[in-house]
């Protein structure tokens, strides 16, 4: 296996800057053996006048060494042919503060091998640096073989953490806490760091690399970064608040109850105030008591039956005198009953870069209809047997218009559910942070926010420090893998997982310390592949919550396991699973090679992964996929008011769910137009897209496709529901299977896919 691709999956959604974009060099650091790509580090020399030769390699591309440490070491090896005199060795470096040590400096006769320590003065330079090895022999041109060297200085990295203020400082100084919160030096350097408290706050403690609860603390830096984590906490009165449950759900024209709780801490015991915000017009949310001197307060709910059906995010909002305000949020999902004829989309937990700028609604196939938002981005509209939506959703500076056809009950499911959910979220907020215990190679680690593209951080490539950006607003889901690479796979050896977090624009997160009791080892299990034929496996596993669905935190290239083909995942434990938390495990089969035209899926969404296995556990599950998609057919029927494409598609056995067809003017607007069997009271004999004239409903045409540029195009076939797939509640242990092809206007050498609710895309 590549490791490189298996790299590029697990922070497939990264930004890719320069820096992390690993070459066949660097990627030697994390899994050496195991790069598909040749790196020749070896030398031959002309032969000699005898007619011999020689040739010198290195065991290793490349090498980490520490700042002030003794150094690091890697084999030097030679091959003789028809040349046994004696070989000189010695090594050359531009760089400042190298000890390079050859033993032996000379290899004669049978001597084949030797080794070369490379150690660093405590001034040494940093990052990256270029050291040669150079064999010279009797009647032999001399020969040169580079070694990568990265030079990292240890650091000791401070984390403030609780409810209060304080400074650290350190001594010799590199660390004053607010403003530097981080200082490098050498192997052996010692550092005294001091807590002050500010006013109203206390110190409480020392974590990760230093403990206990005195002011100050003495390290010593070893081959390692320390992370430190100083904890102050407010002596002010204060209060907290929660609802519990975090979803309740309430039939139109019925009632139902959610309890306010109130945790006071620092001896506070006034009033708190609760109000509720983001009530839609009808449904009634009433706090009793409104003013608590208790611990707890009841949330008495109300639909009527003329509430639309649909999911609404509220707010709880806690004021006190003299103290901050608090709230906490909630959703009231509001179930269909008898005389209730309308639903609501709500898109409350979209970021608001997200949340649609136009919605319109087809009931049947009468016209289409603009339906404005209320309160929390909601759009409430009558709903019959079948019907469509659509929606515009700003991409940066483009626009994607969804399409969305389904039967009634299909599009119940979603409202009632989160159309938000489904979809890993991303916004513009920038978050940093720090690793400890992140491991040295072949270690790497990755962390995500919702959708926030995962963040990898190397060993030899600046050490624990990052930055997360495009991190989504509202209250999300952090998760952290440290993850391993060998023998071809990626593998996750510990996990973190931190719910409802919600940093603020630029603010440093709490340390992410793998060596912490906040962090778990994953459960690993395998999922055999049946009908793969000649095609490549390969597997993402996401999670989603109440606080909507992460990016991939694993994603890997099949293998053979005991039973035949499939793939590896990863998981949450079920100690750390709550109600409403699944698993979406996405695996491909795709053809080997570079242009690829088709591909097939099974999307399995799971809450505990022991449902993996059978019987006893020992068996793993399989998953057959389906066949091969028929050949659609591409069309531009109509250009009239703006780019109309259509898609033209055999029904197939497999697939009789539905059918999602996606259009995009390659880095510009899009379209997905998604129909499910519903929709046309049960499968047809040949599926039909087209893209809709919208304008009718107000639709802006500089949001719709181009006829004069290049038009990305993909098709997918599935069966099973698809309106979980659209952000319907999900179900346990539900699998959808597809299949897939796509073309380009511009080269239908290979599956284009353009950006996608449906199909979602790592």
């Amino acid at each position: 296996m590549s490791v490189q691709r298996s790299v590029d999956r697990v922070g497939r959604n990264a930004s890719r800057s320069p820096n992390r974009m690993l070459g066949c060099a660097k990627l030697a650091l994390v899994a050496l053996g195991a790069v598909s790509c040749h790196i020749d580090l070896s030398s031959s020399s002309d032969a000699g006048s005898n007619g011999g030769r020689v040739t010198l390699s290195l065991g290793a591309p490349s090498l980490i060494v520490w700042k002030g440490d003794a150094g690091g070491s890697v084999n030097v090896t030679l091959a003789r042919e028809h040349f046994d005199g004696p070989v000189t060795l010695s090594t050359s470096t531009t760089a400042k503060g190298l000890t390079m040590t050859l033993n032996p400096a000379s290899l004669a006769g049978s001597a084949l091998s030797g080794t070369l320590t490379v150690s660093a003065a405590n001034d040494a330079d940093g990052g990256q640096q270029v050291v040669s090895v150079t064999a010279r022999g009797a009647g032999l041109d001399s020969q040169t073989v580079p070694l990568q060297l990265t030079v990292i200085p240890p650091q000791i990295v401070v984390t403030k953490a609780g409810t209060g203020a304080g400074t650290v400082t350190s001594a010799p100084s590199g660390i004053a806490c607010g403003n530097s919160c981080a200082v490098s030096s050498y192997v052996g350097a010692s550092f005294t760091l001091t807590a002050a408290a500010s006013a109203g706050s206390v110190f409480a403690g020392w974590s990760g690399a230093c403990t206990g609860t005195t002011s100050t603390c003495s390290l010593t830096l070893a081959k390692a970064n320390a992370a430190v984590i100083a904890t102050f906490n407010s002596t002010a009165p204060e209060y907290s608040v929660a609802v519990t449950p975090s979803v309740v759900s309430v039939l139109q024209g019925g009632n139902a109850t959610a309890t306010v709780g109130i945790t006071r801490v620092n001896g506070f015991s006034g009033a708190v105030n609760l109000a509720v915000s983001g009530v839609p017009a009808g449904l009634s949310v009433t706090p009793n008591p409104a003013s608590v001197t208790g611990n707890t307060s009841t949330l008495n709910i109300t639909a009527p039956v003329s509430v639309a059906a649909g999911n609404y995010p509220l707010t709880v909002t806690a004021t006190a005198a003299g103290l901050p305000q608090h709230s906490a949020t909630f959703n009231v999902q509001v179930t269909p009953g008898a005389g209730g004829n309308s639903i609501a989309f709500s898109f409350a937990s979209c970021d608001p870069t997200q949340v649609p700028i136009w919605f319109a609604v087809q009931n049947g196939t009468g016209a289409w209809t603009r339906v404005t938002a209320g309160p929390n981005n909601t759009f409430a509209f009558p709903i019959s047997a079948a019907a469509g939506v659509a929606f515009v959703q700003r991409d940066g500076p483009n626009f994607t218009t969804t399409v969305f056809y389904a039967g009634g009950d299909e599009l119940t499911s979603v409202a009632t559910g989160d159309p938000c959910g489904i979809t890993a979220q991303t916004g513009t907020k920038t978050v940093k942070g720090t690793f400890n215990n992140y491991g040295n190679t072949p270690l790497f680690s990755t962390v995500t926010i919702g959708g926030a593209p995962g963040d990898t951080t190397f060993p030899a490539q600046g050490g624990p420090n990052f930055s997360l950006f495009n991190v989504p607003a509202g209250a999300r889901d952090l998760i952290a893998a440290r993850h391993s690479v060998g023998n071809g796979f990626t593998g996750i050896q510990k996990m973190i997982l931190r719910r409802s977090v919600n940093y603020s624009n630029n603010a440093t997160m709490p340390l992410l310390d793998y060596g912490s009791a906040e962090a778990f080892v994953p459960p690993a299990f395998a999922i055999l592949v049946g009908n793969l034929g000649a095609d490549q496996a390969s597997v993402t596993v996401s999670f989603t919550t109440a606080n909507g669905a992460s990016a991939p935190f694993h994603s890997d290239i099949g293998g053979t396991f005991a039973g035949g083909p499939g793939v590896r995942i990863f998981a949450m434990p079920d100690s750390l699973l709550q109600p409403g938390d699944f698993h979406q495990i996405e695996i491909e089969a795709l053809p080997q090679g570079t242009n690829v035209s088709s591909e097939r899926l099974a999307m399995l969404i799971l809450h505990s992964v022991n449902s993996t296995t059978v019987g006893a556990g020992t068996a793993p599950r399989t998953i057959t996929f389906g066949a091969a998609l028929a050949s659609p057919t591409f069309s531009t029927p109509s250009s009239s008011p703006y780019a109309r494409p259509r898609v033209q598609l055999p029904s197939q056995s497999d697939y009789k769910g539905g059918v999602a067809a996606g259009f995009e003017n390659a880095g510009a607007n899009s379209m997905e137009i998604v129909a499910t069997a519903a929709y046309f009271n049960g499968t047809p004999a040949n599926w039909t897209l087209d893209v809709p004239d919208l304008t009718a409903a107000g639709y802006d045409v500089t949001w719709a496709l181009k006829d004069s540029a290049a038009l990305d195009r993909f098709v997918f076939a599935f069966s099973g529901n698809l309106s979980v797939l659209a952000g319907a509640a999900p179900s346990d242990n539900t699998l959808i299977l597809g299949a897939g092809a796509g073309s380009s206007s511009a080269s239908s050498s290979a599956l284009r896919r353009p950006r996608s609710r449906v199909v979602r895309r790592r």
